[in-house]
């Protein structure tokens, strides 16, 4: 069920997510921490939308790599490349973030609190003793934050370029500065992939500096972000994987015809059942399908999806529902039941 287009929701303890809900427990924490002044709820709001809009950038670049091999429009990688410099830039915000509450929570002796994670860092390794306990783990070089902290800086503030290079199957990317020469190898969603895992990673470690996982189920709500971009969060995270050639082709035709990543994925991409009936049946009829009206969604069952296929002069309709219900008014003409 597709509770929100995007932003932060309350939900019961025990309440199961959908895939467009995703559990953040710095959020939670925070939203859940007493504080008179409201700013650690602030700050927790903050940091779900940054991951929100993460989700969505993680959306748009998924679905441009995907209908990569069946488009030859090269203005598109501008759009690849502005997408990819907003993530690096959102995923340091969102960091940033974390150096917030760490500071709202007095978890390092300084009365002059810390506008970035960069500077916090930094500070923490060379006052180790003055980082109290539960926060440690700032006093730590963390290579994964460099990383971000680094392309950001080249990008925002060295006059660097986000260049990107596709192979007609995935987008190579690099920094591209005045008179140097740019390298393949690098691989752009790989590399996010690896970043916003750490991040968030790192946000739960925080988490349980804020309030112990015991003492938070205590509470009876959980807060959540909720979105339509949020199944590409976990696609990004827990499913994606370096396109191969085989079946390349097929995926991009069918992506193409939903037009973007959230139709995409109320038909399951990248791993759902209808997907993988959709891209079986491209490949048994040795066409491609038409998308005959809109999706429609309930609570993550797809309901009516018509989809056409014209193969060696014969055209073919298939309707795709999670649930019917066969009763005499369907079979004498009437609308189709659902319960």
């Amino acid at each position: 069920m597709v509770r929100a287009l995007g932003t932060t929701i309350e939900l019961g303890r025990r309440d199961v997510l959908s895939s467009f809900e995703y559990y953040l427990r710095l959020t939670d924490a925070l939203t859940n921490c007493p504080d008179p002044s409201g700013h650690l709820k602030e700050v927790g709001t903050s940091f779900g939308y940054d991951v929100l809009n993460l989700a969505t950038l993680a959306g748009r670049l998924l679905w441009y790599e995907g209908v990569v091999p069946i488009t030859r429009r090269a203005h598109e990688l501008v759009a690849v490349s502005v997408d990819s410099e907003a993530y690096f830039v959102m995923l340091q915000t969102a960091c940033d973030i974390m150096a917030d509450a760490v500071c709202s929570l007095g978890g390092v002796s300084r009365s002059t609190p810390f506008d970035s994670f960069h500077k916090l860092n930094q500070w923490a390794l060379r006052n180790r003793d003055r980082v109290k306990p539960g926060f440690h783990f700032l006093a730590t070089k963390h290579s994964w934050f460099d990383q971000i902290n680094g392309v950001r800086t080249k990008l925002v503030h060295r006059g660097g370029d986000s260049w990107i290079y596709t192979d007609r199957a995935r987008f190579h990317w690099d920094i591209m500065f005045p008179g140097k020469k740019v390298s393949l190898g690098t691989y752009l969603l790989l590399m996010l992939q690896r970043l916003t895992a750490s991040a968030l990673e790192i946000s739960k470690v925080l988490a349980e500096a804020v309030m112990p996982r015991r003492q938070l189920q205590r509470f009876p709500e959980k807060t959540v972000i909720s979105g339509a971009y949020v199944p590409a969060l976990h696609h990004l995270l827990r499913k994606y994987e370096l396109p191969q050639r085989r079946g390349i082709l097929v995926n991009a035709k069918c992506l193409a015809m939903c037009q973007d990543y959230v139709d995409a994925a109320f038909l399951g991409y990248p791993d759902g059942f209808w997907w993988h009936f959709l891209l079986r049946l491209c490949e048994l009829l040795s066409a491609e399908p038409s998308l005959g009206g809109p999706i429609f969604l309930s609570s993550e069952r797809i309901h009516d999806c018509k989809f056409v296929f014209t193969s060696k002069n014969a055209v073919y309709g298939v309707v795709a529902c999670d649930e019917v219900i066969v009763g005499t008014k369907w079979l004498k003409g009437g609308c189709c039941e659902r319960r």
